[in-house]
């Protein structure tokens, strides 16, 4: 489940950087491909722990881990939304939108997916932690009664499995199913991330309320230090290697019209600077004499949500102003206003400028929207990273 999730979003980003470049968006094209096998691993991970009846919900006779269900339906889900596609292009043709609703329900399917993985990883950390702390108990009664430890047996028969089963690596398997949350936010939202668009309010709106869930949830749930730190940082990482990776492939625009000429692979948007909220996040709900009750939570997530868009809000209106300069001209930060899509027309003098059309720029009123959202998400995140903590079914 954990594999085929991670390859959605970095399929994503390389049909993004396909229909870019090379604009023939074919329905076995190698971004679709990969697509349809990471949506397929998953499914069947999921299918494998509902048709073993491992403890959780009860459907008829079948019985698995809500995640497991979650994965399964946004599985289903997306031959649905596939073949709803298929039939509106035929009706209504390759230039109907971007967001059309096929596009939409695929959009939904994926975050479906993902999120089914991300509470299947919550469940298993959880199993774990029981496991883990009665390991040492459970050892040496198996020793004092002279009987051959069955654990240790499978985990000299399959170590990998073995490894794979460890408490350490359910723990980091949800650190890194949160960071494929993050890409995947950042991939339905790539057209608004671009860094011209960075200084507007709609971008650190959208951004505030949906990040700030996810790294909360993260900080609440997870059973390793520094949760949401180490997912912004995977979440960069994958990023970053696909900003990296992809220009090394040369392609050329199959269609027309060309407005900006290509010979490789055009690189997605560099990654946003959640790092340094997200150790805001994991410093401020780390502390343990916040007040108890029902007003300190609601106390505690406005803080921490407003925190977050406070940093998040001045960390990256600078790191803009970087990307758009002629110090990011370069390999690492694909920046300068260098990479556009083939058919998108876009005169010299916007292409390192901040674009913000008649209110949408980033003022007081804003502003406090935006910290607003984000203590809204943040509370928010507290009630889900609450249920994935206790989550074990």
């Amino acid at each position: 489940m954990l594999l085929g999730a991670a390859g959605i979003p970095l399929s994503l980003i390389w049909d993004y950087s396909w229909e870019c470049t090379i604009g023939v968006d074919l329905f076995w094209g190698p971004p679709h491909t990969a697509t349809y096998i990471s949506v397929a691993l998953a499914g069947l991970g999921a299918l494998s722990l509902i048709v073993k009846r491992e403890p959780g919900i009860r459907i008829g006779f079948l019985s698995g881990p809500v995640g497991a269900w979650i994965t399964a339906w946004g599985a289903v889900a997306f031959v649905a939304s596939v073949l709803f596609d298929r039939w509106w292009q035929g009706a209504y043709g390759l230039g109907a939108g971007i967001w059309h609703p096929p596009q939409i329900c695929k959009a939904v399917s994926f975050f479906a997916i993902l999120a089914g993985t991300w509470a299947y990883c919550a469940i298993a950390q959880n199993r774990q932690q029981g496991r883990f702390k009665n390991g040492a108990r459970t050892a040496l009664s198996a020793c004092s009664r002279n009987r051959p430890n069955i654990h240790a047996d499978k985990a000299v028969r399959a170590p990998f499995f073995a490894l794979l089963e460890s408490p350490l690596a359910q723990r980091y398997g949800y650190v890194f199913a949160t960071s494929l949350l993050l890409a995947l936010i950042n991939v339905v939202s790539v057209t608004g991330s671009y860094a011209n668009r960075q200084h507007s309010g709609w971008f650190y709106e959208v951004a505030c309320a949906s990040y700030s869930l996810v790294l909360v949830a993260a900080a609440v749930s997870a059973q390793v230090r520094f949760p949401a730190t180490m997912a912004s940082v995977i979440y960069m990482g994958l990023w970053c290697g696909m900003v990296w990776l992809l220009p090394l492939f040369a392609a050329k625009p199959l269609t027309a019209p060309v407005y900006n000429s290509l010979d490789h692979m055009m690189p997605p948007p560099f990654p946003l600077l959640l790092v340094a909220p997200a150790i805001a996040v994991d410093l401020l709900l780390s502390y343990r004499s916040w007040p108890r009750g029902w007003v300190a939570s609601w106390l505690k997530a406005g803080i921490t949500g407003m925190v977050f868009g406070g940093i998040f809000v001045l960390i990256q209106w600078f790191f803009s102003e970087f990307l758009l300069s002629d110090a990011a001209k370069n390999w690492i930060f694909a920046g300068g206003g260098e990479h556009w899509p083939f058919f998108l027309k876009i005169p010299a003098q916007a292409r390192q400028v901040f674009w913000s059309s008649a209110g949408d720029e980033l003022n007081e009123s804003s502003f406090l929207l935006t910290l607003f959202l984000a203590a809204a998400s943040a509370r928010l995140g507290l009630w889900v990273g609450q249920w994935l903590k206790g989550l074990r079914r």
